[in-house]
């Protein structure tokens, strides 16, 4: 939803799903591989979350150095 974040905290994607029920799954988390500007891979852990009168949110903790990254 940002474009940019700091290290050691979290970046959100805003997906178009509303018709559903409220969650919270950070104890239940999946690694997803992220690209970075070094032309590396890195897995970071992410979750779901969805809070009243919003879309469900695709939640990933940002860990590793500085730089640019994004989704495979």
């Amino acid at each position: 939803m940002e474009k940019t974040s700091e290290t050691e905290t979290t970046i959100a994607y805003k997906t178009n799903v509303t018709n559903f029920d409220n969650v919270q799954t950070e104890y239940k988390y999946f690694e997803l591989e992220f690209n970075n500007s070094d032309s590396g891979t890195k897995p970071w852990q992410c979750s779901f979350r969805k809070y009243d009168d919003t879309p469900l949110l695709f939640v990933c903790f940002v860990a590793g150095k500085e730089g640019t990254h994004w989704l495979q």
